[in-house]
C-alpha cells in the first residue's frame, strides 16, 4: 500500500529558515512519532517541531540514498534533538525507512532506557512522481 505524501507550511525555525509539515495519510509525521515513542517515555516522546527545510526538500529529490531531518527539536536549537529518515528512490517509489534519533542510537545505553529502536517505526512508501510534483511545488513557494 503507498502512502499519501503532502507538505503544509510550517513558518519559520530559528537557523533553518522556512520549514514544512510532512503529511502522511493525512496525518502529521509528528503525531505518529509521538504516538511511537510512547513506548519509551510519556515525557520527552514528540520533543520535536517540522523542520524539512529547503536544503532537506532538495536532498530528498535526489535520486541517490540521503538523510534528512524532517522533524527537529521543540526547544529552538534546531540540533538538539532531531529525527532523522533516509531517502530512497526505486523505480516509481520513494522509500523513506532507517528512522534515527541520534540522541537514543547507542545500544549500549538501553539498561538505562536511553536507546529507542526506531527499526519498528514504518517505513513509508510514496508514489515517486506524485513525490517529487509536491516537493518541487514547496520549493517553488520558497522561491
Amino acid at each position: 500500500m503507498l502512502n499519501q505524501f503532502e507538505l503544509i507550511p510550517h513558518g519559520e525555525y530559528p537557523g533553518l529558515g522556512p520549514v514544512f509539515d510532512v503529511v502522511v495519510d493525512g496525518e502529521s509525521l509528528l503525531s505518529k512519532v509521538t504516538e511511537f515513542e510512547l513506548r519509551y517515555s510519556d515525557s520527552i516522546n514528540g520533543s520535536y517541531v517540522p523542520g524539512l527545510n529547503t536544503v532537506g526538500l532538495n536532498r530528498s529529490m535526489l535520486e541517490t540514498p540521503g538523510r534528512i531531518f524532517p522533524l527537529v527539536c521543540d526547544c529552538g536549537e534546531w540540533q538538539c534533538w532531531v529525527l532523522s529518515v533516509e531517502v530512497s528512490f526505486c523505480e516509481d517509489f520513494v522509500y523513506w525507512n532507517q528512522w534515527s534519533n541520534p540522541n537514543r542510537d547507542d545500544k549500549s545505553k538501553k539498561a538505562d532506557g536511553l536507546y529507542w529502536r526506531y527499526k519498528e517505526f514504518p517505513a513509508l512508501v510514496f508514489d515517486k512522481n506524485d513525490y517529487l510534483r509536491k516537493v518541487q511545488a514547496a520549493i517553488e513557494l520558497l522561491t
